[in-house]
Formats: structure tokens, sequence, C-alpha cells
């Protein structure tokens, strides 16, 4: 794709059937394509919750693995890429449903019956490539980070408030005087194992998207800690003056799970949550938003 270059690897992970009781959604059951967030893989709570919602909701479901990531094959970087080959990964993945090279799945599929979903960092990677694929029907990305120098400037800014005993607006000025050269060496560091951690961004890509007005969910909550919501209304924003291209549905929470603030949404508004991913895929899919579940009386998400 774009004739851009990346080492071939196999990638692993969970493929997960829709639920036995779950709403009937043809057959085969449509697919997604479900991609980890940073320091995360296919085992853990975020990614594991989100894959019961969507077997729940009739989907069938890839809970997919980075390169480098718990039980896929290890890059020649063995660093985290973010920009550079992550998109092809979450293609990779989305590429096995629509074939289903090995049978587990009911055969190959129509791209139409296969979407992406993913979490902070897997958002991210999941913007990039809805955006340059134009195969893909929809999308659905929870907390994307706009760039990923975001996500450690916002989180080294939290730190500081939290470890230097100064008045913030002298942390601010000591953020804008240390942090960006602290990101300039991870970049450069990653660049000399040939890794541009920039190389697909969101600002670049959601531009090159087809006229297709394609169904684009975002999330973002009002109290992440990790990515600032400020990035998430930015991707909108820019998905948002291509109208002919997207078809942009986005929703803010602003509530919290056990202290944690970034991703919980799909947790701590498990049924609110389900019912809007189910507004969302449904007419994707051609399925009759009538067997969605019901949402909440006083929905958080708005």
């Amino acid at each position: 794709m774009q004739g851009y270059d990346v080492q071939n690897l196999t990638l692993r992970g969970w493929l997960l059937q829709a639920a036995a009781d779950a709403p009937e959604t043809g057959s085969p059951r449509p697919r997604i394509a479900l991609q980890h967030c940073f320091t995360s893989n296919s085992n853990q709570f975020r990614q594991i919750t989100m894959a019961v919602i969507l077997r729940q909701l009739g989907f069938d479901v890839l809970v997919n693995n980075f390169r480098d990531h718990c039980y896929s094959d290890d890059s020649k970087s063995r660093v985290v890429e973010w920009g550079d080959a992550y998109p092809y990964d979450l293609l990779g993945a989305y590429d096995y449903l629509v074939k289903d090279p090995h049978g587990h799945l009911g055969g190959e599929v129509d791209n139409s019956k296969v979407g992406i979903v993913g979490i902070s960092m897997g958002a991210f990677t999941t913007v990039n490539a809805f955006t340059m694929a134009k195969e893909v029907p929809a999308a659905w990305a929870d907390a994307p980070p706009a760039f990923p120098g975001d996500v450690f400037s916002f989180g080294a800014l939290l730190e500081m408030y939290a470890l230097i005993p100064i008045p913030k607006p002298v942390v601010d000025i000591l953020h804008k005087l240390l942090v960006p050269a602290v990101w300039k060496k991870v970049e450069d560091t990653a660049a000399a194992k040939g890794v541009n951690l920039n190389e697909h961004l969101p600002k670049k890509t959601i531009p090159t998207g087809p006229d297709t007005k394609r169904p684009f969910g975002l999330v973002g909550n009002s109290q992440d800690r990790t990515v600032p919501l400020q990035n998430v209304i930015d991707i909108a924003t820019m998905a948002k003056k291509y109208p002919k291209k997207y078809d942009v549905t986005q929703y803010t929470a602003h509530t919290m799970c056990n202290d944690r603030t970034h991703c919980v949404d799909h947790i701590s508004q498990f049924k609110e949550y389900k019912a809007k991913l189910c507004l969302f895929w449904y007419p994707v899919f051609g399925i009759d938003t009538d067997k969605c579940p019901e949402d909440v009386d006083e929905p958080q998400m708005h």
C-alpha cells in the first residue's frame, strides 16, 4: 500500500466467534478486527471487554496483537512503532477476516462485512488504517491520539505537576523547555532503527480518504489522563472538514472507573456503550437497529 516498505511478520491474537445467544446478524456474521492499546495486548481487560461487547452484538472478533507484542512475531527494530508499520498490522488482521484463509468463520466475505475498532494507540492506528484503506467500510476509535508525541507530553506534564512542588505556571515553563527535547530523542532513537513514528498520522491520512461518506465513530473522555480529549476533538474536526468522505459520530464521556479515566467507558458505561456501538455498526452491516439493546435512561456519553 502506498509503496511503503515494512517487514513482513506473522501476527497472532484471539479469533472469537459471536456469542451463541447474540442476535441474528447474518451468515456468515459480520467481523471486527480489534486493535489493542499502548503497553497492552490481546489478553488485557480493555480489549477483552470490548470483544465481549462486540460478540454479544453478533460479530466475530479478531483481537489482533501488534508486532513485538504478546503472541506476534518480533521485528528487527523491537520498538513501539506507532505510525510506522502498525497501520499495516491492523490491515493485515482486516484482510485475514475478509479472506478467512483457515475457514474458521464460514469462508471469505465481502469487504463491506468487516470493520475495525481500536483503543488508544490502537485507535490511533485505526484512524490511520481506515483513512488509508478505502475498502474498510467503517471504523470506531476510542481515545485516539492525534500525534504520538502528544501522549508523551501530556503524561509528562501531569507527572511534573504531581512531583514538582512549585506553581503550575512554572511547571508549564519547565515542561516546554524540557519535554520536546526528550521526545525528539525518542524519535531519533526509533529512526536509528529504521522506524518513523510519524510516518502515518491522522492529519496526513484523513484528507486522503475516498469520497464515500464512510461511518467514523470517535469516543473521548474529558477526564482522560492519558490521551487529552482535545486530541479526539482535533481528529473529529479534521474528519468533519471532509463531509463527502466521513460521516462522523462523536461521543464524549465525563466519568471515571475506580480512578481510571482512559478507555474505560465501555466498562463503566457498559450498557450505554454497547447500545451506541450497536447503533453505529448495525447500519454499516445492513442489520435492523430494532435488534439493538436499549440505551440507558440517563446517558453519560453525549
